[in-house]
């Protein structure tokens, strides 16, 4: 059996960094109302990309960002919340604004609008300190015993130098906007653990709390806000900050 190494880690990288909240990646589209960009589906580069040319090309620059998303790969989070705060745009999220939605899209903005049923979802981030790997493991599980073994070294050292390298830029683009970097990995602590990982399938935070971890100015629309279930057989804990 032949594998693609490159491709291979790059299909790791997609599992690790994708939203486990999804059932399946959305295309999705971005477009522009008057003041208010809006992006809809998993983060993509063409869809990121998308946005940045609409945004360019407007006369008036619109000021707001109107978002549903169930996150996607941890770079391009990054590249659309840095964007997004280099731009001074305030959120609005009505819905739901999951994965690396949350963990690098919401917390860039200025003011930060909610309905007040919205979902703000984690399930860890780039510096998150484990990742399920065993998917990695089986794909060689047809090889020779010893050769098995050096390529799943081999796998494992070039996903733990991706990690490397993310993980700083994580804690740079947290640093950047003032927000305390264990946003993305409270709700990993062992405490937890105690909710059902078949029902659990991640966390939020009461806006009241976000504040504590640097994510300021926000406004639930009709408040007050309250926990929704995501989808069926698929809810958020809520992680409260001391």
């Amino acid at each position: 059996m032949k594998v693609n190494m490159k491709k291979t880690v790059l299909s790791f990288l997609v599992v690790m960094s994708c939203n486990v909240l999804a059932d399946e990646l959305d295309i999705g589209n971005v477009s522009q109302e008057g003041m208010v960009m809006k992006y809809y589906g998993t983060l993509s580069y063409e869809l990121n990309e998308k946005l940045f040319k609409l945004y360019e090309e407007a006369k008036i620059k619109p000021s707001a960002l109107y978002i549903e998303s169930d996150g996607g790969d941890v770079e391009l989070g990054m590249d659309l919340g840095d964007w997004v705060y280099e731009k001074n745009l305030d959120i609005i999220v009505d819905s739901y604004c999951l994965s690396s939605c949350a963990n690098y899209v919401f917390p860039s903005a200025n003011h930060k609008t909610l309905g007040n049923q919205a979902l703000i979802g984690y399930h860890g981030g780039a510096n998150s300190t484990s990742f399920d790997t065993s998917a990695i493991d089986d794909m060689y599980k047809d090889l020779p015993v010893e050769e098995r073994k050096e390529k799943q070294r081999e796998l494992h050292l070039s996903i733990k130098e991706y990690q490397k390298r993310v993980g700083a830029r994580e804690l740079e683009f947290y640093q950047k906007i003032g927000v305390k970097p264990d946003l993305a990995t409270l709700g990993q602590q062992e405490k937890y653990t105690v909710y059902d990982e078949n029902i659990y399938v991640g966390w939020t935070y009461r806006p009241e709390s976000f504040a504590k971890l640097g994510v300021n100015k926000i406004k639930v629309s009709s408040p007050p806000w309250m926990l929704s279930d995501y989808k069926e057989n698929k809810r958020l804990y809520i992680v409260e900050v001391d």
